[in-house]
């Protein structure tokens, strides 16, 4: 059987002791609740046995299986070793849903909060990377969105909407300028997205998420 490719970015070394530290804290906590209670308003799933507890969480077309008796997060049938920043990520989602149901209003990351204070921060890491990466030819960001399991949505003048976890979705929009605008872009989310996730974690799937879709366009330039 041939492996599927691995193309999520990992963590910097510097920062490889704070990954550790919130890893076990956060399995800590996850450990002390309802497993069922998190499986369901996170939209995942849940079994045990002899074993123990796992939760099969949704992402991005995969699953990644949360040994919760075990302590270790790992991918679905590939093998693949999850990066530690999904790892904390996906714990988080776990232990912080709250099973908010979306009534369909979207909101940016300015509107989240602390987004406004960390806008440039975020716009410097997830929007630039993509406008430079891409442009002007942003047909080819929708079509390697596609490749990871986005669809294309219909805002601004290029919009594509990633299903990352089963309630949490992130519509990239782009707006392509004139001689008189730059080139510009923004993230939206469901306006319930601060029920699963905090600011900081949205930030941090923003970005590699992001980064994932440039990879997979400079490994097919690379390859031609």
């Amino acid at each position: 059987m041939v492996k599927e490719k691995n193309n999520f970015p990992r963590v910097k070394p510097g920062v490889q002791d704070n990954y550790d530290v919130a890893f076990r804290e956060t399995f800590s906590m996850l450990k002390s609740m309802d497993a069922m209670e998190a499986a369901r308003k996170s939209g995942s799933e849940i079994s045990s046995d002899s074993r123990g507890v796992v939760i099969s969480v949704p992402f991005l077309g995969r699953r990644i299986i949360v040994d919760v008796s075990g302590s270790t997060v790992t991918f679905a049938g590939s093998g693949d070793e999850v990066p530690q920043w999904l790892q904390i990520v996906t714990l988080h989602y776990l232990v912080f849903a709250k099973g908010t149901i979306s009534d369909g209003s979207q909101i940016t990351f300015k509107q989240i909060e602390g987004g406004l204070s960390y806008y440039p921060v975020f716009q410097k890491r997830t929007i630039r990377p993509i406008i430079r990466a891409f442009g002007p030819d942003f047909r080819e960001f929708i079509r390697h969105g596609l490749s990871i399991g986005g669809t294309e949505e219909h805002f601004g003048d290029y919009s594509l909407k990633i299903g990352a976890f089963p309630r949490v979705n992130l519509t990239y929009v782009i707006w392509k300028g004139d001689d008189e605008f730059p080139v510009e872009g923004n993230v939206m989310f469901d306006s319930v997205i601060s029920d699963y996730l905090s600011t900081e974690d949205i930030a941090i799937l923003c970005s590699m998420t992001a980064f994932m879709i440039i990879r997979s366009y400079h490994e097919e330039k690379a390859k031609k």
